[in-house]
């Protein structure tokens, strides 16, 4: 009998419905892969959104968020944003299956003062916490970070089919190391690489069953504390960063932005949120709306 109880998502046993789907999409991936690099970007983002996305209801569920964020646009005006989310979606999948292109050419531009931040925190050998949302592409800056000699970690949540998971952490791993897993192990792991002023990736935007309520782009949002209270516990740079595709659908740039102060960390983390949803709302098409953030 599969564990169900007080079992995280990705930790339940899997199905043959779930093997068979990591075999289909590992082969859909090769695939792509064979293709040139701008053909298999733009398939992707074509699949997602005019295909797997209206088929596995994610289409419906990105509609019904973008309309209750933002109630007077028509619902013609939140599909064509929905449609583009699913592109982006696509886009970014396929991208990161894609690390060496980002390393051999100039596809990310690094811009803001956060970067030379990152640069003097080596010297002083001060720990970064890098905070963003699943906005544009975050892995695009990792791996400009890696291509200017930066190196740099990250925890990720564990997608709920393992067989595929072991697919997409493989690929993630080629664009830096470490990689932490949320849970006990991973967090310790991640712990250990701030304490030696390492720098880490997190992901703050996704709904969690820990955290405190705070505003998310106008709405009441659990919204997790560890960016924040690890920055304040070992004294890390908390640097909120962001993946922006630029017009062309290719291109990037990586905007590392100023840190947030060190008040507490409640504050600290309205301050990454506010940070992210002013993105959003500039480019509201970039952000995964696919995920259930609020449910009304």
């Amino acid at each position: 009998m599969s564990k169900i109880k007080n079992t995280l998502p990705w930790e339940r046993d899997q199905t043959l419905m779930d093997k068979l789907i990591a075999v289909v999409a590992s082969i859909a991936i090769k695939l792509l892969l064979l293709l040139p690099y701008r053909t298999r970007i733009r398939l992707s983002g074509w699949v997602f959104s005019k295909i797997l996305g209206p088929v596995t209801g994610r289409m419906k569920v990105a509609k019904e968020q973008i309309q209750l964020i933002f109630p007077k646009k028509t619902p013609e005006e939140c599909s064509i944003i929905a449609e583009k989310s699913l592109n982006n979606t696509g886009r970014s999948l396929i991208e990161n299956f894609s690390p060496k292109h980002f390393i051999n050419n100039p596809l990310v531009e690094i811009k803001g003062p956060g970067f030379e931040i990152i640069k003097s925190a080596i010297t002083s050998r001060t720990p970064v916490i890098l905070a963003t949302g699943h906005f544009g592409n975050y892995e695009a800056p990792r791996n400009a970070l890696l291509k200017s000699g930066l190196e740099t970690g990250g925890l990720y949540r564990p997608m709920n089919n393992k067989a595929f998971n072991k697919i997409y952490t493989q690929a993630m791993q080629k664009s830096g190391e470490p990689i932490f897993p949320r849970g006990n192990q991973g967090t310790r792991g991640m712990i250990k690489h701030i304490k030696e002023g390492g720098r880490t990736i997190i992901l703050f935007d996704q709904k969690m069953r820990e955290g405190e309520v705070l505003d998310f782009l106008g709405q009441p949002s659990k919204t997790i504390l560890s960016p924040a209270e690890l920055a304040l516990k070992f004294k890390a740079y908390l640097i909120p960063f962001f993946g922006i595709r630029n017009e062309d659908g290719f291109s990037f740039t990586a905007l590392f932005e100023d840190p947030i102060d060190h008040t507490n960390s409640k504050t600290m983390s309205q301050q990454l949120n506010d940070r992210l949803s002013e993105h959003i709302s500039c480019n509201p098409g970039q952000w995964f709306w696919i995920h259930r953030r609020w449910k009304h």
